[in-house]
């Protein structure tokens, strides 16, 4: 099978890849399990301006990330 070169299989954008999360791309965060990614972002540390902007989206994402993982699909990746 052939892996693009420049996207190394995550079908993202080099400019998308480029944006990291706590030094985690999108692609980074996408591949881990349901449950690793919840507690990523459960326990994650941000400034206060950064708390300040993205408080309401940083909250449904652990909510409904919570959700799936007490449902039991925590072994499922996000990609």
């Amino acid at each position: 099978p052939f892996t693009c070169p420049t996207c190394k299989g995550s079908r993202l954008k080099p400019e998308a890849l480029q944006v990291l999360i706590r030094g985690k791309s999108v692609s980074d965060l996408g591949a881990m399990t349901i449950e690793e990614l919840y507690n990523f972002v459960k326990t994650i540390e941000l400034s206060e301006t950064e708390a300040t902007i993205c408080a309401e989206p940083l909250r449904q994402v652990r909510e409904r990330l919570r959700f799936l993982n007490d449902v039991g699909v925590g072994y499922l990746t996000v990609d």
